[in-house]
């Protein structure tokens, strides 16, 4: 007789790819005929735009570019000038796993950026930029369970949980605010670096959205009507959502955002104490679901002998997140007389395994602005890393993330630091080995007439009770019932009546 069981299908999606793409893009400034003579660079920064996503069979294509600045003390003046670059970049990533219908995501940032004087109407801008793909492919898994229960079958299931993801979104959003600065402030004369950070304090799933609210950080130096260098934060509350394509109440998402437009000016006002922000965004968000999943992982008969189909699902599923918090503290080494300005960027995550664990190494590099002994401008860059170990299963694999979460904080005088926030979330994965029975045949047991109807057995120290009764086709609960016992104890090393 032939044994027929139900099909359960799982849909979900799998990490096809996960990579990160590092590379280099310079540019020689020429200083405009309207400009002073560069004496000194002493600072640079950007945001990177992303313009275009493009997924074809076999590659994925990024273009956009760096949207940067460089200050410079000019000859016979203290103030800092503002030369403006923009430095192109394309991203080409090829793989198999990439097709017209993969889910592609990405997030491009600066990993470190820095100016040099060629001469005194030349600069060399550099930024080192990290680009990370994520390609999901749909999947399906499929285990079998009995369509109804048989008396004559003992089945042995086995339940476990998988945390996977079950559907990615994207959206573009814009922002168009205004900052007013605090009362008591020096008025714009104009910005001479705009840099933005966005934190996202809220998010779930409501139904088939992803809804978020965050606040947007935007971080100004500009120079005053006075004539002095003045920062300013502010921030901008935002709240949006992504429409997903099925219910996913209550499940969890995850949020990536790139900018792909960023514009700030002043008002245009003679006593100007206004910003004007228009900044565009690329939201993508992951949704991942813990379901449990049950299988059949053995199976007999009582009368009957049983010639069991097996089938292997193999599925990638994401384990425990590891989360590491941490002030990292950046000493300037220098003596500054007050520190004007820092930003700090995040670098990517290094990785050294050793058995059962690994070592993650994080940090970041910061550009300082600072007024020396002597109060003239300097610039100095520093950098800072930081290395925790954490236990990792040899079938196990790390993909960890650094951000900066927070403002950043300094200190003048001879031990001048610069203290910046930041998490490293590192998600840990591993694939996952399903052996079930699908399908299988009945065959009528051969007559045993001098079957007795109970015997006594010597239970061995790892034999389970399942196995045991398998072996005399009875069952678990027999066994039980025969030496009053409770599933919870432990019958190894015993004599037991096993009822045939």
């Amino acid at each position: 007789m032939e044994l027929v069981f139900q099909e359960n299908q799982m849909e979900y999606l799998e990490q096809t790819l996960f990579e990160t793409v590092t590379q280099e893009e310079t540019t020689e400034i020429i200083v405009p005929d309207s400009f002073p003579d560069v004496n000194r660079v002493v600072d640079s920064f950007g945001t990177v735009i992303l313009r275009e996503k493009e997924v074809s069979p076999g590659c994925v294509n990024l273009s956009g570019g760096v949207k940067a600045g460089v200050l410079f003390v000019p000859e016979g003046s203290a103030q800092p000038q503002l030369l403006e670059a923009y430095l192109p970049f394309t991203v080409r990533k090829e793989h198999d796993a990439i097709h017209q219908d993969a889910r592609v995501q990405c997030v491009c940032r600066i990993k470190e950026i820095d100016a040099r004087m060629l001469n005194s109407r030349k600069v060399l801008l550099r930024a080192s930029l990290s680009c990370r793909v994520v390609v999901y492919d749909k999947r399906q898994a499929v285990l079998y369970d009995a369509e109804q229960e048989n008396s004559d079958l003992c089945l042995k299931r086995a339940t476990v949980p998988m945390t996977v993801a079950v559907e990615t979104g994207e959206k573009t959003f814009t922002i168009n605010d205004e900052l007013d600065l605090p009362d008591g402030t020096p008025a714009v004369d104009r910005v001479l670096k705009a840099l933005y950070r966005v934190e996202v304090t809220d998010k779930k799933m409501i139904g088939n959205k992803a809804v978020f609210k965050g606040d947007l950080h935007i971080h100004t130096l500009y120079l005053g009507m006075d004539d002095s260098c003045n920062v300013y934060e502010g921030v901008l509350p935002f709240s949006q959502y992504v429409e997903l394509g099925q219910e996913l109440d209550e499940h969890e998402v995850a949020l990536d955002m790139v900018f792909t437009g960023a514009e700030i000016e002043p008002d245009g006002q003679l006593e100007c104490h206004r910003l004007l922000v228009a900044l565009n965004l690329l939201v993508q968000c992951t949704v991942t679901s813990t379901q449990q999943l049950t299988y059949i992982e053995d199976a007999y008969a009582l009368t009957q002998s049983l010639e069991p189909q097996w089938q292997t699902e193999r599925i990638t599923a994401q384990l425990d997140a590891e989360e590491f918090a941490d002030t990292l503290q950046a000493p300037l080494s220098v003596s500054a007389k007050s520190v004007l300005d820092a930003w700090c960027y995040a670098a990517d995550v290094m990785q050294q395994r050793n058995g059962e664990r690994t070592a993650l190494q994080y940090g970041v590099c910061c550009n300082v602005l600072y007024y020396d002994e002597n109060g003239d401008l300097q610039g100095k860059i520093v950098r800072v890393n930081k290395t925790v170990d954490m236990a990792l299963s040899s079938a196990a694999y790390c993909r960890p993330v650094t951000q900066i979460t927070g403002a950043l904080t300094t200190r003048s005088g001879g031990d001048a630091e610069v203290k910046c926030p930041v998490v490293t979330k590192a998600m840990c994965f591993a694939q996952q080995e399903f052996r079930g029975i699908c399908g299988g045949a009945m065959q009528p047991l051969a007559p045993e007439p001098e079957r007795p109807s109970v015997i006594l057995r010597l239970v061995g120290q790892d034999e389970s009770l399942w196995s045991v009764a398998k072996s005399y086709h009875t069952t678990v609960d027999n066994i039980l019932q025969a030496n009053d016992l409770t599933a919870e104890q432990r019958v190894g090393e015993q004599m037991l009546l096993i009822p045939m």
